[in-house]
């Protein structure tokens, strides 16, 4: 399994706490990412996170925050094993399950928004680690 590190610039981990969300999570909800503003590593403001490489968050941490709430409500609503397939079989065309228990996704969400939350007490920068 594959993950996506969110981390606090400049301070060493685990002291403050950094997140991997798997890489499965992330695929499924990718696209909320790509209404945030980030730097890659070659300096370039972008939307969402480099998915190989580097993304810094300066000025859409809130926002992040509040895209990862919001998926929040949307899983507690969800049974306890929930399916977030976002792959397919390339033989039989259907989609390769992917089951989650909720309490894992929400403890990966809820660890990623302190993780913002403390970022912005601190003033620093959220970084995501692609794969």
């Amino acid at each position: 399994m594959s993950f996506f590190t969110f981390s606090i610039e400049g301070e060493k981990m685990p002291s403050l706490g950094e997140c991997d969300m798997d890489d499965e999570l992330y695929d499924y909800i990718y696209l909320s990412f790509d209404t945030l503003e980030s730097v890659w590593v070659d300096g370039i403001k972008r939307k969402g996170f480099d998915y190989c490489g580097v993304s810094t968050v300066e000025k859409d941490i809130k926002k992040l925050m509040e895209i990862l709430v919001n998926w929040q409500k949307s899983f507690e609503l969800l049974p306890d094993t929930i399916d977030i397939s976002t792959s397919i079989d390339s033989q039989t065309g259907e989609a390769i399950p992917c089951i989650y228990q909720k309490k894992d996704i929400m403890n990966q969400l809820t660890q990623i928004v302190s993780i913002c939350e403390k970022a912005i007490e601190m003033d620093k920068r959220v970084v995501v680690f692609g794969l």
